[in-house]
């Protein structure tokens, strides 16, 4: 693929139990081959970083943050980006507009969104998920070339410039101390002041030197700390499930319940 002017990026991925979100797998797509890299399966990704980082190749993806992220710790710096959610906001499709939609209103295919909660650790992936996955990646190609040429039409392809600049310019590094689930903010409140859950894992040093894809029997967050994640219980005392009280938590966090 590193010959071709542009390609797909999309990934599948993981984070509601680990520190750091774990990629399930990775599509490449070009307008003549789209395929699925399974990163569960392989040692390193490395030998894809010099097509990532080719600046005569555009990686197209949708809503790349997210993305980037992932990727940045197992194939480095992914650039040249075109971000066709960023790319529909500045045509006039609305400022979040998801991928099935742009698909559906400048390709004219519906997708099926069948395996939207699939579990992507699981092995063996179905036809059916792989299938979903590809088309993830298939129609990017597509979608960059009509995004880009309304672009120039309505004289925006400046301004969609200045966007990618700005989020190559991001980092992508976690923070150890702030890889936290959707919600990296939540800290839990001690009697001898605050700590971050990342903190949690045994040694304070472990959790900065911990792999993306955590070791089999690393400490996983306890089911209580999930939902009150996701119901942003931000700032606020964080009290234990029992289940949790009565053991399951590391001690660090079960100081606050005793």
């Amino acid at each position: 693929m590193a010959p071709q002017a542009a390609v797909g990026v999309d990934t599948e991925f993981m984070r509601e139990r680990t520190y750091y979100a774990q990629l399930c797998l990775l599509q490449l797509g070009t307008p003549g081959l789209s395929v699925c890299v399974d990163p569960l399966a392989i040692q390193s990704l490395d030998p894809l970083r010099p097509l990532m980082s080719a600046s005569a190749t555009c990686k197209i993806l949708h809503a790349a943050r997210q993305d980037l992220e992932v990727l940045a710790p197992v194939v480095g710096n992914v650039a040249p980006v075109f971000d066709t959610q960023v790319a529909a906001a500045l045509v006039g499709f609305p400022a979040q507009v998801g991928y099935a939609e742009l698909v559906s209103r400048i390709i004219g295919v519906e997708l099926h969104k069948s395996q939207t909660r699939t579990d992507w650790s699981r092995r063996p992936l179905s036809a059916a998920q792989l299938d979903y996955a590809l088309d993830d990646v298939r129609h990017l190609p597509p979608l960059r070339e009509a995004l880009g040429e309304r672009l120039e039409r309505l004289g925006r392809k400046d301004w969609f410039d200045e966007e990618m600049a700005l989020l190559a310019g991001e980092s992508y590094s976690v923070d150890p101390d702030l890889a936290w689930l959707p919600s990296r903010r939540l800290r839990i409140w001690t009697r001898t002041g605050s700590v971050s859950p990342a903190s949690w894992r045994p040694g304070a040093n472990g959790a900065r030197s911990a792999p993306i894809v955590p070791a089999a029997g690393s400490f996983r967050m306890p089911p209580c700390a999930i939902s009150c994640c996701r119901c942003r219980a931000i700032g606020a005392t964080w009290r234990a499930c029992e289940s949790c009280r009565k053991g399951s938590a590391p001690t660090a966090a079960r100081s606050c319940w005793s």
